[in-house]
């Protein structure tokens, strides 16, 4: 039996490392098994919602006013010309 020199032995190979991934690897555990990581999601679902002035019911604050029924979304086109005429006053601001 011949012993291999360093270059001839055998290298891993990509079929080599997949056969010891498993979902876990991608994310797809068991986290809602959890008991830890289910109460911090909680705790921290709650925190998100004293932050956004909502109750835990979802009902909106008392000084929330909705949007007024004509207000809309601008377009993409239309951020991008106001964005570029922002940039372009700057630099005209800049040469002055």
């Amino acid at each position: 039996m011949r012993i291999k020199p360093e270059d001839e032995k055998e290298k891993t190979t990509i079929n080599d490392i997949r056969k010891n991934v498993d979902a876990n690897y991608y994310g797809f555990n068991r986290d809602e098994e959890d008991e830890k990581l289910l109460e911090y999601e909680a705790t921290k679902e709650e925190e998100s919602r004293k932050t956004l002035g909502a109750s835990s019911e979802g009902d909106p604050t008392a000084n929330w006013e909705p949007i007024d029924a004509g207000w809309k979304v601008p377009t993409r086109e239309e951020v991008t010309a106001f964005l570029l005429e922002r940039r372009k006053s700057k630099l005209l601001e800049k040469l002055e």
